[in-house]
């Protein structure tokens, strides 16, 4: 029924429907025996004695008061340990929620890392493969450096050469040109004393001695020495000046002649290369050399980013896969968790409907 009161004994009864006599006072009632254990469920421990409110007196006998603690005292104990085992399993699964949720944030981190992955490590790959092609490159532009600085060297020394060669062009043609004038004294001389040679002779005739030319031991008329007469000892220095000249002239030659072939050497170790171009070549051949080395140093820690990269892609896969198992676990165990729930509500529910039957 729905508005009954509960008598002393703590069994509600219905309100009646007529009203009844009043009925003179009897002996008290006892409580019904308990129902037998229920065959299909094993009896439950009986329930404790509420911790808020102690047993007083009633008019028949010590029990709760009408009001108690909500807990049924016929089927309180079965249905108490029901409901706590209830929501010891509603607060596994909400625990098993909590996880089921933390794991789907791993998951769905290491999904939008691992969704990168493949660009990541492209980009590594390129890295370093950019820092080897960069080795390649400075070992092959260092390869170039000696060479060019070889022919800069040898186009700044074609150049001084030139110089040089320049001023022994000009020293050779002022020798040529003594060694010439020194011949030609030396010839006017050398023809003068021929012209001048019979006095020459006559100086050296004797008074009854032969002639060095005819032989006659009779000298009349002896020749004499004209004006600018030139002896021996002046043509012997004018040779001596033109021997020395021609000397110098050979000297001077010489010199032309080992500068040119060390300027035409010098020309072709240059290639041909003017030394303003060469020097403007070689600083940028060895600026693109610097710049290689620096971008090859960059290898090794290329590699260790990538062997990072890879450990983190190793950590992250297994850090999705140890979810998943998880999941797929705590899936399982939470079906068997809510079966059971649903289970325990059935009995809880079944043992609500006893009380309200034994409460009619």
């Amino acid at each position: 029924g729905g508005g009954g009161a509960a008598d002393p004994t703590g069994v509600r009864r219905a309100e009646p429907t007529h009203p009844t006599p009043p009925r003179p006072p009897g002996p008290p009632r006892l409580r019904s025996p308990p129902c037998p254990p229920c065959p299909r469920r094993p009896p439950s421990p009986p329930s404790p004695p509420c911790p808020r409110r102690s047993p007083r007196p009633t008019p028949h006998g010590w029990g709760g008061s009408s009001g108690g603690c909500g807990r049924s005292s016929g089927l309180g104990g079965p249905r108490g340990g029901g409901e706590a085992r209830a929501e010891a399993v509603a607060a596994e699964i909400a625990a098993l929620d909590r996880e089921a949720r933390a794991d789907d944030e791993a998951v769905e981190e290491a999904d939008e890392w691992l969704a990168g992955w493949e660009e990541t490590h492209r980009a590594h790959q390129r890295r370093i493969e950019s820092a080897q092609e960069a080795a390649t490159r400075a070992e092959q532009l260092g390869g170039r450096i000696e060479p060019a600085e070889r022919r800069l060297e040898a186009a700044r020394q074609r150049d001084v050469l030139a110089g040089r060669e320049r001023l022994a062009r000009e020293e050779l043609l002022r020798a040529r040109e003594g060694a010439a004038a020194a011949r030609q004294n030396w010839l006017d001389l050398k023809e003068r004393r021929l012209r001048g040679i019979a006095a020459e002779l006559a100086a050296g005739l004797r008074p009854g001695g032969p002639c060095a030319v005819c032989g006659a031991t009779e000298h009349p008329s002896p020749a004499r020495p004209g004006d600018g007469h030139v002896d021996r000892t002046a043509e012997e220095a004018a040779l001596a000046d033109y021997q020395r000249a021609e000397e110098a002239r050979e000297e001077a030659e010489r010199t032309r002649n080992a500068l040119r072939e060390a300027r035409a050497g010098a020309e072709a170790a240059a290639e041909g290369g003017d030394a303003a171009e060469l020097d403007r070549a070689l600083a940028e051949l060895r600026a693109a050399y610097a710049e290689a080395r620096d971008a090859a140093a960059d290898g090794h820690a290329a590699r260790e980013a990538l062997d990072r990269a890879e450990r983190e892609h190793a950590r992250r896969t297994s850090q999705r896969q140890e979810a998943e198992r998880r999941a797929a676990a705590r899936t399982s165990h939470r079906e068997a968790l809510a079966r059971e729930r649903a289970g325990l509500l059935a009995e809880l529910e079944q043992a609500r409907g006893a009380d309200a039957t034994v409460a009619e």
